[in-house]
């Protein structure tokens, strides 16, 4: 079979395929914002714990040298400060998680969701294909019985 020539193919939803390809690339960039957030707030958990060990120990040495109720006082306020912060953080952090996955899952739907149309439009230009090409060899068979009457009527001196 000769090859078609695609040029006349006229694919009905390309906008709406360019549509979703769009909408994809905007949840990939919402996605790598949110991953960073997530490493963000990763970062900050992480130093927010590192400083509450390092204060709790110094804590517990500055408590074992000598007993300041003030100075302890003052302290664990500034520890129970942190657990705070440590929570906001945990939650700040899993609800980031969370917004990451919802993320994720609308990117794999709408990637499914183009790769419907990328298949639809294979199979619309096969069809297309397959429609020029019975055009072209009709086309071909209509020409060659035209030369064919024409040679017949040459041959018996109609012309």
């Amino acid at each position: 079979m000769s090859t078609v020539d695609l040029r006349g193919f006229v694919y009905g939803l390309e906008p709406v395929q360019q549509k979703q390809q769009w909408r994809l690339d905007a949840l990939q960039v919402q996605l790598s914002k949110t991953h960073k957030q997530l490493q963000q707030h990763q970062a900050a958990l992480e130093a927010l714990q590192l400083t509450h060990r390092e204060q709790s120990m110094h804590a517990t040495q500055a408590l074992q040298r000598q007993f300041n109720p003030a100075a302890h006082s003052l302290t664990l306020a500034y520890l129970a400060q942190l657990q705070e912060q440590i929570g906001v953080s945990q939650a700040r952090l899993v609800q980031t998680q969370n917004e990451q996955k919802a993320l994720q899952q609308a990117c794999i739907a709408q990637q499914n969701r183009l790769v419907l149309l990328t298949r639809h439009r294979e199979q619309a230009t096969q069809a297309y294909m397959k429609e020029e090409a019975n055009r072209l060899a009709s086309e071909a068979d209509r020409d060659w019985m035209a030369r064919r009457q024409w040679r017949h009527q040459e041959e018996r001196g109609d012309l």
